[in-house]
């Protein structure tokens, strides 16, 4: 399972500077709802797949190996392998949650392999070399397009809120 999380330091950061730029405004409402939104722009961004790869993948030992010949044989493996279209396929695209949190928001998702594909600390060199983004890289490469979807939000929620009265 691979998770991020949105959080209170977060949250306070962004919250002071929206406050500030709507005349001390913070309702806490309009900035869940508003985090809401940038977990959902992070779940976009994570989804995005890299364009195929038919690279080889070596094995890493001799015992991989003679397990994915087993597997083979037994039918457990299916050659060639088409994203999410396998019966055994967890398709990973499909399992990006966004939930709150105390204090944020966290997106998650819960297939087995989705550390070895995104995790910073845990990615496989295949993964890495075919494209695929780590958690820590979205976050700071897309941090300004989150933080820009966040304030958007919650600018309309202000306004919303300021058109009721």
């Amino acid at each position: 399972m691979i998770k991020i999380e949105i959080n209170d330091k977060d949250i306070a950061r962004i919250q002071r500077k929206l406050s500030s730029a709507q005349g001390g405004i913070g309702n806490p409402q309009i900035i869940a709802a508003a985090m809401m939104v940038g977990g959902q722009t992070l779940k976009r961004i994570m989804a995005v797949y890299p364009p195929v790869s038919r690279r080889k993948q070596p094995f890493k030992t001799d015992k991989q190996r003679r397990y994915v010949m087993w597997a083979l044989r037994k039918g457990m493996i299916v050659i060639p392998y088409f994203r999410g279209q396998n019966p055994r396929s967890e398709n990973m695209k499909a399992r990006w949650i966004v939930r709150k949190i105390a204090g944020g928001v966290a997106v998650a998702n819960n297939a087995s392999y989705a550390q070895l594909v995104h995790g910073w600390q845990q990615q496989a060199a295949y993964h890495k070399g075919t494209g695929w983004r780590t958690d820590q890289e979205v976050m700071t490469t897309e941090k300004a397009r989150i933080v820009g979807d966040i304030r958007a939000a919650y600018i309309m929620g202000v306004n919303a809120t300021w058109g009721q009265r």
